[in-house]
């Protein structure tokens, strides 16, 4: 109780939020079971500010966690999951790390890690599978390959605000504002709308997975884990992914701790 009335204050703090009292009700916290945590999920913030759970995942202790945006969850704070919009935000987990990194040209970081609770974590069913729009889970691994091989790929996510969303990797020429030259950054990739009228992401869509649609000569399985959705250049509905291994590695190097997202089938 004395960590969580802690952590909650500084957080109200950073929205000037200050007289306030915290009484223990003397009951146990509601949480959600893990195996109904899944990829694309609201993680509900302060002042309606809200994101997507990503891909998830083991720690290097075989805890179970997932993935998202540093700019969602930030080290320390208590992450809260909406299944759907009629249902109250639960707490889930910790955010345990988050890194955010934006450096033009050459780098983007952009990674959180939220541990789940001891009593659900070993609920999870369908870890390094992802659910489709049509309702059959599909098994997914990390690209590691190069831009190049994907360019002009078609992909999907699915996100807290806009949900299913088709796209295809256009280039990794960044337009942070239409009146600035383009910037290149070599960890991430552009994803254009298929649909000319919607983009392929909105804010409230960051921390979601991108996921590359088969292609004939991939290995057997279904869908590849390719990215992190980010942002987007409003004028252009242009979206920008960071590429998810360079992100691993970059926790894994800082760190010197590993993180699981591959999962053979059991």
């Amino acid at each position: 109780m004395e960590e969580f009335e802690t952590s909650l204050k500084t957080e109200l703090m950073k929205h000037d939020v200050y007289d306030i009292d915290i009484t223990e009700c003397g009951k146990e916290p509601t949480w959600i079971p893990a195996s109904l945590v899944s990829s694309g999920d609201k993680i509900s913030v302060f002042d309606d500010h809200f994101g997507t759970v990503g891909s998830l995942v083991k720690t290097h202790d075989g805890k179970l966690a997932f993935i998202s945006a540093a700019h969602v969850l930030g080290e320390g704070n208590f992450a809260m999951v909406q299944k759907c919009e009629s249902d109250n935000p639960v707490y889930v987990g910790k955010c345990i790390w988050s890194q955010h990194v934006n450096v033009p040209f050459y780098d983007l970081l952009d990674l959180s890690l939220v541990q789940l609770k001891d009593n659900v974590e070993n609920q999870i069913e369908n870890l390094g599978k992802h659910q489709h729009i049509d309702g059959r889970w599909f098994r997914y691994i990390m690209y590691e390959g190069e831009f190049e091989d994907i360019l002009g790929n078609k992909v999907y996510k699915i996100g807290a605000c806009t949900g299913y969303t088709n796209g295809i990797i256009a280039s990794n020429e960044f337009f942070p504002d239409p009146k600035n030259e383009k910037v290149i950054i070599g960890e991430a990739w552009i994803v254009e709308p298929l649909e000319e009228s919607e983009p392929f992401m909105k804010e409230g869509d960051s921390g979601s997975m991108v996921y590359i649609f088969k292609r004939p000569n991939d290995p057997p399985i279904q869908f590849i884990s390719m990215a992190q959705a980010q942002g987007r250049d409003t004028e252009a509905k242009k979206s920008l992914t960071s590429a998810l291994k360079h992100s691993i590695d970059r926790y894994e190097s800082s760190t010197q701790k590993t993180i699981q997202v591959n999962f053979s089938e059991s």
